[in-house]
Parts: structure tokens; sequence; C-alpha cells
């Protein structure tokens, strides 16, 4: 008995998922692709918006800014406190997608985001167009880099530490304490040389 109401308290929150994603203008691709039954239920309840509009232009551009990144970083950690780290190798369900997307909407109410962008973020981490490094320099948090033509950006510090003035200043002089370093050591290697 328990399992008839377990897949009957599920299909409600799914078709209350759906319902919400397309109310708030999700893109009729990804509604299809996490409800492929439903067709005639999204077309109902779907409609525009410009925000939506603007969160589909370039999937993932937003993840090549600093502000991107900080979102990302955000997102993959809510997403780990929330779900584990199992989660993202799995695929999305439209209860999960919406309830990250309601939490991180009340948790920084500062950003704009859409539920576009948590979906592709999501989809760009198993396709391995955004990979997740284990450790931040400083907080010691999981973060995401977005990868360039093959290449990692190299960063060795999330997104939200950057932000923070006093790790910014305390990055740029272990930047200059590194090219000092390197100036001794040609130097040193020259002399060694003679």
């Amino acid at each position: 008995m328990d399992s008839l109401y377990q897949k009957r308290s599920r299909t409600v929150a799914n078709d209350y998922a759906l319902a919400m994603l397309s109310q708030m203008g999700t893109e009729k691709k990804i509604l299809t692709t996490l409800f492929a039954r439903k067709r005639s239920m999204i077309d109902y309840y779907w409609r525009e918006s410009e925000f939506a509009k603007k969160s589909r232009a370039g999937r993932c551009a937003w993840l090549k800014t600093d502000e991107g990144r900080l979102i990302s970083d955000r997102i993959l950690n809510l997403a780990i406190k929330m779900y584990g780290k199992a989660f993202l190798d799995r695929t999305m369900y439209p209860t999960r997608l919406l309830d990250l997307f309601l939490t991180y909407t009340a948790l920084y109410p500062g950003n704009q985001i859409h539920p576009n962008h948590v979906y592709y973020f999501f989809n760009h981490l198993r396709e391995q167009r955004v990979g997740v490094l284990n450790a931040c320099a400083c907080c010691g948090k999981p973060y995401t880099i977005e990868y360039t033509s093959g290449k990692l950006d190299h960063f060795y510090e999330c997104a939200a530490c950057l932000e923070n003035p006093t790790v910014a200043r305390s990055l740029k002089d272990r930047a200059a304490l590194k090219k000092e370093q390197a100036k001794l050591n040609r130097r040193s290697m020259k002399l060694a040389a003679i």
C-alpha cells in the first residue's frame, strides 16, 4: 500500500513541478525532455518569459563571466548539500530542478537566475564542458571551472574567494612573490651555469 501512495505522491509532485517550470518560461525542449509523455500539459501551462528568452541565448555563456562562476559555484555547493555528490552524475528530475531553483532564489535573491541556467549547468557537468575541482585553496569547498578550447582556465580559488577583497589582495601578493621567486631562480641558474 505504501508503494502505491508513494507513486501517486511522486506523480503529483512531478505534475506540480511541470506546472511551475512551465509558468516560469522554462524551455519547451527541457520540459519535453523531463516530461516526455505530458506534452499537452506543457502546452497548457507554458508561457513565454522575457528573462527566459535571454537565458536561452548562449546556453552557458553566463559561466564565462565572474558573476557566472560565482553562481555556478553556489549551485554546485547547494546541490551537494541537498542531494550529495552522487547527484552530479545522475539525470535531472523535474522536482529536483524546481527545488534547486527555488532554494537558490530564496538564498540569493540578488542574483538573476532561471531554471534553464540550472538545467544546462548540470547538463554541461555531465558532458564535461564544465569541470568540478575538489577543493578551493582558501575555503576548501568544491568549485567549477569552465573548459575553454580543451584547456582548463587556471583558477586555484573559487569565485567567492576571488570576490573577497582580502583574499584577492593576498592572491596578488602571492602572485608577486611567485614572480620574484622565478626571477631569483633564473638568476641562480645563470650563476650556476657560469
